[in-house]
């Protein structure tokens, strides 16, 4: 037989019900239970007995990895089966709290002896979205499978903080040339700093042409920059050769750049990432004329023929995907008002 994991820690009779069910007529219904010995029950009570980290007042910033000593201890008078450690920062020193952020990295412990200790040094990463002074803490048992004599002491928290710190990403200079055209390449200078207190881990920065001044996600992005990461303070500066979309429209652009464009990080300041730098003036660079075309000198009514045609893209920039059409016209000036044969698509051409 099994004593139930749910029983409650303490002193119980054993005993036996003869016909427990009922199912018998008998003489005497109230003599068939019978009292036996005591049999007092025992139960695990896990704690977490100690609690430190090698970083403790250090500042550290989202993403950073540091290892936390822990050690669980099982001072009640049974062994425990497997149960989980977890792992959170909190504000107040108390695990459990509403102010907690849980990190997503837990210990399994798969059993433990009656007054026996189970320690590890379990490696930890700052959650993303953390800022501030932080209490590393740990509860034995955190999912509560284990019964135990005390459910109430199985939290602890380190006795000092670390400090959460988070990078400021700002662009500080954006520019490019004052005229260009469609399908050209062309050079963007773009500078960015990380102003804030924390270093920056990996992000792009975004180049982009606007119709406006106001540098958002929704202009037209023409390149990006990647960075593997960006220390506190620390300046960086590069020209990133970009390539005008053959299929944008004339007219005036501002030239613009947004640091961590698609908001990978968490920085102190989310609203000072973008910049616009100088306007450029873009006109259309394709200029696509045909320079051969040929065919046989006699043909029938339903007969197939082979058309020769070369097209070429005689401007300066290059030209998006295009169709060119095949004719046959009762006079030398070819329009898309004569006798259309058929047509090729060109998936795109360079000047």
């Amino acid at each position: 037989m099994t004593i139930p994991p749910t029983v409650a820690g303490g002193t119980y009779y054993i005993g036996a019900i003869a016909d427990y069910e009922n199912i018998r007529a008998e003489s005497n219904e109230t003599n068939n239970a019978m009292r036996g010995n005591t049999i007092r029950i025992v139960l695990t009570d896990l704690i977490t007995s100690s609690l430190s980290t090698a970083i403790s007042g250090v500042v550290v910033t989202p993403g950073d990895n540091y290892s936390l000593r822990n050690t669980v201890r099982n001072q009640g008078m049974a062994a425990a089966g497997s149960f989980t450690v977890a792992f959170s920062l909190s504000k107040d020193a108390v695990y459990g709290g509403t102010d907690d952020i849980a990190f997503t990295r837990a210990r399994t412990v798969s059993g433990l002896n009656a007054g026996a200790d189970s320690s590890d040094e379990t490696s930890l990463t700052v959650p993303t979205t953390t800022q501030g002074s932080y209490y590393v803490c740990a509860r034995a048992d955190s999912g509560n499978i284990v019964s135990e004599t005390d459910e109430a002491n199985n939290g602890r928290c380190t006795s000092s903080t670390i400090t959460v710190v988070l990078p400021d990403l700002v662009m500080t200079k954006v520019s490019g040339p004052a005229s260009t055209v469609t399908g050209a390449s062309v050079d963007i200078v773009n500078m960015v700093k990380n102003q804030g207190i924390g270093s920056a881990g990996r992000f792009y920065v975004a180049l982009y042409l606007s119709t406006d001044a106001a540098i958002t996600t929704a202009d037209t992005i023409v390149g990006t920059r990647h960075f593997w990461g960006l220390s506190s303070g620390v300046t960086d500066s590069a020209t990133t050769r970009v390539t005008i979309p053959t299929t944008l429209s004339a007219g005036t652009y501002y030239i613009g750049a947004i640091a961590d464009y698609n908001s990978t990080l968490a920085e102190t300041n989310e609203t000072n990432n973008a910049l616009s730098g100088n306007t450029v003036i873009i006109t259309i660079g394709a200029d696509l004329v045909m320079t051969a075309v040929s065919g046989p000198s006699s043909g029938t009514k339903g007969a197939s023929i082979s058309i020769s045609n070369t097209v070429k893209n005689q401007g300066t920039g290059g030209a998006a995907s295009f169709i060119v059409g095949l004719y046959l016209s009762t006079d030398p000036n070819i329009t898309t008002t004569d006798l259309r044969l058929g047509t090729r698509s060109v998936g795109s051409l360079a000047a």
